[in-house]
């Protein structure tokens, strides 16, 4: 397993392994813990990944998709797997999932909060926007925090750049 985990791409129905590192941006993307074969709401982390998708053929496929990346995760151990889709892939080659291990679950986070208006260019989709929040979370590590949050206009927490902030 690579550092960002092992990576596949949904081609003619299977989960094909990728060894590839692709440039393009993703488009829309979902990940969530897996604790010993667990998640929490797997149909909301799909229903929202599902409802950030255009492509009617991608649409069909997600059913199949869903099944075989449920499949593919580990049922011991944790695990941070994410759904990918690349709408500059070709159509019916656009789905891509990525099996990680979870990051290490600490028992208190210093947050950071960002000083600026929303940078986000689409927030209600999870994915376009990675790299942008990237660049948050490093800048919350430069001022000794370990996330980044974005205020809403009224200053009260909107969302963490990386992390689900309860």
């Amino acid at each position: 397993m690579s550092v960002s985990g092992d990576f596949f791409q949904f081609r003619s129905g299977e989960l094909i392994p990728v060894d590839v590192a692709l440039a393009d941006n993703l488009t829309v993307a979902d990940s969530f813990l897996v604790l010993e074969g667990t998640v929490r709401a797997i149909d909301m982390h799909f229903e929202r990944f599902a409802g950030s998708i255009e492509s009617e053929l991608t649409k069909a496929q997600l059913p199949d998709f869903f099944s075989q990346f449920i499949d593919s995760i580990p049922r011991k151990g944790e695990w941070f797997p994410r759904i990918e889709y690349r709408a500059s892939q070709p159509e019916g080659e656009r789905l891509f999932s990525r099996i990680r291990p979870a990051p290490e679950l600490t028992e208190t986070v210093q947050l950071w909060s960002l000083d600026e208006p929303e940078p986000r260019e689409q927030p209600q989709v999870k994915g376009p926007d990675l790299s942008i929040c990237q660049r948050l979370r490093r800048k919350a590590n430069l001022n000794s925090a370990d996330e980044a949050v974005i205020l809403s206009d009224d200053g009260y927490i909107a969302d963490g750049a990386l992390s689900s902030i309860l």
